[in-house]
């Protein structure tokens, strides 16, 4: 069986610091243009018959990060974090 997280791991780890910089730029671009995807011919597998990816994925997902940043606000405003 092939461990792909070791693989990663020492593919990252021989790579220097401009080249996973500019991974990671590469990626969380790439996790963001995903919602647009299925407009184009390619990529259409993301939508299914009855709702598009953007209805099923983006906008619940998006609620519980709004929440999550609201929540972290308030908490931190008023200064209730117990470790």
């Amino acid at each position: 069986m092939i461990n792909l997280r070791d693989a990663g791991a020492e593919l990252w780890e021989g790579w220097n610091r401009p080249k996973r910089v500019a991974f990671a730029i590469l990626a969380i671009l790439a996790a963001m243009l995903l919602p647009y995807a299925g407009r184009y011919s390619l990529t259409n597998f993301l939508n299914t018959p009855i709702s598009s990816y953007q209805a099923v994925l983006v906008y619940p997902v998006g609620m519980y990060i709004l929440m999550a940043l609201g929540l972290n606000i308030v908490v931190g405003k008023s200064g209730c974090a117990i470790s």
